[in-house]
């Protein structure tokens, strides 16, 4: 604690200390034209931006509560093994995150991106029970890990996916390729990403 609030602090204090304000050199003369929330979301390929990153950000919410508990009457771990198991999710998520990137700076499309997230997300629920029809090869801890981590693989391609096609499809519709745009686009991005984790 102590540690972590004197770098804040400390790290704050040489901020105002040796960043200037400059907003001058951010002002866009070329585009002065004022972007709505309406036009932002009727651009095509927002909302199903939106929805996909909602299902995305509800994947880990669903199961954060009843998985610890499950996984310590059925496997009989401790708390430490319990967060080494959910911890999964993030470590794949981190790992996976800059392959996701370079994969889209070579031409992954946005959307290809988010469906194909999505469908991983999808097979790893689709185990994490497993639902009936797998029941036989339940029961075992390796099949809880490989789940967790295909929802981390899927939520890096959702996430980094969504984001690209929202402003590919912003720009598409012929919105100004600005500041304004981009962070409107930015803060729609983590909404639906927060509504998705509430509503899981």
């Amino acid at each position: 604690f102590w540690i972590s609030g004197g770098l804040a602090v400390a790290i704050s204090i040489l901020s105002l200390v040796f960043l200037k304000d400059d907003s001058n050199g951010y002002d866009d003369l070329d585009n002065n034209r004022k972007v709505s929330w309406l036009e932002i979301l009727k651009a095509p390929g927002v909302l199903i931006s939106v929805f996909a990153l909602a299902f995305s950000g509800s994947a880990w919410a669903w199961y954060s509560a009843s998985l610890e508990p499950w996984l310590k009457e059925g496997y009989g771990l401790s708390s430490s093994q319990t967060g080494l198991v959910l911890m999964t999710f993030g470590l794949v998520y981190t790992i996976f995150t800059p392959l996701c990137g370079f994969l889209t700076d070579r031409g992954l499309d946005g959307l290809v991106a988010m469906t194909i997230g999505n469908l991983i997300i999808s097979v790893g629920f689709v185990f994490l029970g497993p639902i009936p029809p797998f029941k036989a090869i339940g029961g075992k801890l390796w099949l809880v890990v490989v789940s967790l981590g295909l929802q981390g693989l899927g939520s890096a391609a959702t996430y980094l996916g969504a984001l690209l096609y929202m402003m590919k499809s912003v720009i598409d519709a012929g919105l100004p390729d600005n500041e304004q745009t981009k962070g409107m686009v930015s803060s729609l991005w983590v909404v639906a990403d927060c509504a998705g984790g509430y509503l899981g």
